[in-house]
């Protein structure tokens, strides 16, 4: 952790701010801590009556210093943009998460290189789940495997990449320290016990919310040095993935 990490976990905690916006008050204030602690009306018309308002309200409510303790408590690590440890390759992308919550070896994520992406269908069928499987334990001898712990496809890429004792990251749409979904708990705990790592950008404590989901697909496309996409139909989060590989020129 830096100085700076309380004032950036703070900020990932509104809903509101996110990588973009965040961004932007980066370039202005040159360090979260700065940017925190200005009350001023620079920061209203930054973010606008209603995001300002929330975050005055959280300050009220919350001290970011006790924010990291509780953190440290629960074993949850941390690591916010620009820091030590923050993947390159996900600060290099259009909207990089303002912070990355884990639980388990965090070191994973920094070498590209060694991480490929398996994702598909919920609704995975035999053939589907054939492939990922088979696929998941080849690669896994040379990559890391990432995945989302979905139903279907994500959690057999998981799965076969323990079983042939490869290191996995699992990539949440919710809360770092919420297992969705909660058939997958035994799975979730594996991949930790293993020495693989489970991963969040939305901060600890929040609950499944369906856009979410789009953010933790650009994770994992951005983590990889390649994705593979085992069956997905034309509107799904698969699908959505693949079109963030291929605007990362994965």
């Amino acid at each position: 952790m830096t100085p700076d990490t309380p004032y950036a976990a703070a900020f990932s905690h509104i809903l509101g701010i996110g990588p973009m916006t965040y961004q932007y008050i980066l370039n202005i204030y040159g360090s979260p801590k700065m940017a925190y602690e200005d009350s001023s009306p620079k920061m209203q018309k930054i973010l606008g009556p209603k995001l300002y308002g929330e975050l005055m309200d959280w300050k009220s409510k919350n001290n970011p210093i006790a924010l990291i303790d509780g953190l440290v408590k629960k074993n949850i690590q941390i690591v916010e943009y620009g820091a030590p440890g923050y993947p390159d390759q996900i600060g290099q992308l259009r909207d990089p998460a303002i912070c990355l919550y884990g639980f388990g070896d965090m070191d994973l994520l920094v070498d590209q290189q060694k991480i490929f992406g398996i994702v598909g269908t919920r609704a995975a069928s035999s053939y589907g789940r054939f492939i990922a499987e088979s696929i998941a334990k080849d690669l896994s001898r040379q990559f890391t495997i990432v995945s989302g712990l979905a139903l279907g496809i994500d959690s057999v890429a998981h799965r076969a990449t323990l079983d042939a004792r490869g290191k996995t990251i699992a990539v949440l749409g919710c809360g770092v320290d919420i297992v969705y979904p909660a058939e997958h708990r035994g799975l979730y705990h594996d991949i930790i016990k293993s020495g693989g790592v489970v991963i969040s950008e939305f901060p600890p404590g929040m609950t499944v919310q369906k856009g979410l989901f789009v953010a933790r697909n650009s994770i994992i496309s951005g983590l990889s040095v390649g994705v593979l996409i085992v069956e997905g139909a034309i509107s799904s989060g698969s699908l959505i993935t693949a079109k963030y590989a291929a605007e990362q020129g994965r």
